[in-house]
């Protein structure tokens, strides 16, 4: 969700997620919320691109493999090098405000010797169709900055690779860290 705040003083990226019963009825909620960004390095926003829902009947398959890009390459002992199982080397458009479009711009991040974000625990996943949303745990240390933060992805998947990524992340007030309530 988009938010401009005080005539746009403020802009602001939300996402939620719901749980529900069985009556339809939210008994949970999750939110990270970070700054807007008018323009990507590639000309984009934090929230435009492709929105049409296509190919229910690939769900879990999508699942698995944003699971597994993931685990096997974006995680705390994952391997970069892998990124190219996962994401498409011809497509690859990025609403990151820092990163430019191409699997090349960001398997040069991801495969830093000290890769600054490492991804600790995937807390939720949510899909349908051609997209899947996670929220995951990620700690943030570039060598000034220690931090952990609450990470979502949403990602768009065409053929069996991943094409479009949008993420929002928020850091975790020190208190909640050990808590156990993340």
């Amino acid at each position: 969700m988009y938010q401009s705040l005080n005539d746009g003083q403020a802009k602001w990226v939300t996402t939620d997620f719901f749980d529900t019963d069985e009556n339809d009825k939210i008994i949970e909620h999750w939110d990270v919320i970070s700054e807007y960004a008018d323009a990507t390095p590639s000309g984009h926003t934090s929230i435009d691109g492709a929105t049409e829902i296509t190919d229910l009947d690939k769900t879990e398959e999508n699942k698995q493999l944003v699971k597994n890009l993931l685990k096997d390459a974006l995680m705390e002992g994952g391997d970069p090098s892998k990124l190219s199982n996962y994401i498409s080397t011809e497509t690859y458009i990025q609403h990151n405000k820092d990163v430019t479009d191409g699997l090349e711009h960001f398997q040069k991040l991801a495969s830093m010797p000290n890769a600054p974000l490492k991804y600790k625990e995937i807390v939720l996943t949510v899909r349908q169709g051609n997209f899947v949303a996670t929220l995951s745990k990620a700690n943030w240390n570039d060598g000034k900055i220690n931090k952990d933060y609450a990470q979502v992805d949403l990602f768009r998947i065409e053929n069996g690779k991943v094409v479009e990524h949008w993420d929002n992340v928020e850091p975790v007030p020190e208190n909640d860290v050990n808590s156990g309530k993340f």
